[in-house]
């Protein structure tokens, strides 16, 4: 919607007949759906008596802000959809004229209205029914602006303004009449679904209608930036916490239809393939796990569309609450201020990518009959891996690269450092050459791959070598294996680990 060069800067009343026919079709069915008995005496005022749907002086009228934060997830959503929540229940987002609703907190509502109805302004069947209503009615007006005999026949058709589009329109006009600006957050805007070929990010017609419809506010897309592959170890971190409440495969006894965890290195490298792959095969680069997209893909795909993008990052020295109402939001001073004297909250997950080891450990060990059917039926297995967990940091003082593992080469570690570095590289060249950029990002992967061993898979054939009692083993422990002897590894934890193949990545990708 740029301005075509050469264009007038006439006020909206003398541009009122250039207005393009199919907004004043929406205007005249609008008209009709709210038109009661009452009104017909209204409708035959002379038009210089009717209010006009634009004027001049709207026009210099500051505009609403529209926020919609899309994630991904694993990128501290939660964190910021839960302050905003703060925000809202204690009245400093109204305060500055501001309202929420994210993912888990639905409720907020302006006028009677719950602002979850927005949702539908990103769902395919609400805005294939909007761009079936907008298609009809392209013909060209008649010079006096008047609309033709097609566009007429268009009006009274079948296909009117989707109920959902009704809906939106109505929450936002009276939010925008009220000078009220909106933050939207959900990360399920940034699952696989939503960049397939026929879905919204790839829409161009989609994408074009969602700006017709906030044409009157101001849009920023907002994603988090997380340096790659630790995103991808939250994600497999993610994904081997599935229903650990007890009833889910990843806390259940072999015996009960539980299954073995995945290891670390083998979903990595698999993803990593696929991100690879992408930028071969599409027009963009889209990092990707089997579940979500990282924000390089939405970056390109809406910035070409035409939204303004913005970015958070984890690693950032100030709180990402906090840049998003401070600084990337900077007319809300009684939030920024609010989140500014909070103290830190408490970490809501608390595992470390160490324990999903002890629960692989815990689960090998049943397998080998070194933790018995009675003492299955004592314990559940998250409470063992718990216990194993705590005996071996705190009581032994030990970590995991105290245990006998297997873990990737050298070499291999050094292609997946490039790739990562890579992704960042393309995405905030800036930010690559700056000291916060590839020296920390560096530092980052080492203390992961090297001084964590989070890459690392235990070595279950010398963890249980010579071991008849769980007693006895828990005894062993005392001891620290040394050395990763590759040719011996046992992949009995997991049977389907498959080794990266051949890739490369460097920088100039």
């Amino acid at each position: 919607y740029a301005k075509v060069e050469g264009e007038s800067n006439s006020s909206d009343a003398e541009a009122t007949p250039e207005q393009p026919h199919e907004e004043q079709l929406e205007q005249l069915q609008e008209q009709q759906l709210q038109e009661q008995p009452g009104q017909q005496q209204q409708q035959q005022q002379p038009p210089e008596q009717q209010p006009q749907a634009r004027t001049a002086g709207k026009k210099t009228k500051k505009k609403t802000r529209f926020i919609y934060h899309i994630g991904p997830s694993k990128t501290a959503t939660t964190t910021v959809q839960d302050d905003l929540k703060d925000l809202s229940e204690n009245g400093m987002l109204i305060r500055d004229k501001y309202m929420f609703w994210g993912r888990g907190h639905s409720g907020n509502q302006h006028n009677g209205t719950k602002l979850r109805v927005l949702g539908g302004l990103w769902e395919n069947d609400c805005l294939r029914s909007y761009a079936e209503y907008r298609n009809q009615t392209r013909e060209t007006p008649q010079e006096d602006g008047s609309l033709n005999a097609s566009s007429q026949l268009a009006a009274e058709s079948s296909i009117g303004i989707p109920p959902c589009i009704q809906r939106i329109r109505h929450l936002l006009d009276t939010m925008h009449e009220d000078g009220i600006s909106l933050i939207l957050s959900d990360e399920a805007y940034s699952y696989r679904a939503r960049f397939g070929r026929t879905a919204i990010y790839r829409n161009q017609e989609y994408l074009a209608n969602i700006q017709h419809i906030l044409k009157d506010w101001d849009i920023t897309i907002l994603a988090t930036y997380r340096r790659p592959v630790e995103w991808m170890l939250s994600c497999i971190k993610e994904s081997n916490s599935k229903d650990l409440t007890g009833t889910g495969e990843n806390a259940k006894w072999a015996a009960e239809g539980g299954v073995k965890p995945r290891q670390t290195w083998g979903m990595l490298t698999s993803w990593v393939q696929m991100s690879i792959s992408s930028c071969e095969t599409e027009e963009f680069c889209k990092t990707q796990t089997n579940k979500y997209v990282f924000s390089d893909a939405s970056h390109y795909l809406l910035e070409k569309a035409g939204f303004n993008f913005e970015f958070l990052t984890v690693h950032g020295k100030e709180h990402i609450s906090q840049q998003l109402m401070c600084s990337i939001i900077t007319d809300a001073p009684a939030s920024c201020q609010f989140l500014r004297g909070k103290s830190e909250g408490t970490v809501t997950n608390a595992r470390s990518m160490a324990w999903y080891n002890y629960n692989a450990i815990v689960y090998a060990a049943a397998h080998r009959g070194l933790i018995t059917k009675g003492m299955q039926a004592n314990k559940t297995r998250i409470e063992m891996a718990d216990d194993l967990a705590k005996y071996h940091s705190r009581v032994i003082n030990k970590t995991l690269a105290d245990l006998p593992l297997a873990c990737p080469k050298e070499t291999e570690l050094e292609q997946m450092l490039n790739f990562s570095l890579g992704v960042e590289k393309r995405m905030f060249p800036e930010l690559y050459v700056s000291p916060q950029g590839e020296l920390e990002h560096r530092a980052a992967f080492h203390k992961v791959a090297i001084t964590k061993r989070e890459f690392c898979s235990v070595d279950a054939k010398r963890l249980f070598a010579h071991q008849e009692s769980w007693e006895g083993f828990l005894q062993s422990l005392n001891q620290t294996w040394e050395g990763d002897e590759t040719k011996k590894r046992d992949w009995s934890i997991r049977d389907d680990w498959e080794h990266m193949d051949s890739w490369e990545y460097v920088l100039e990708k």
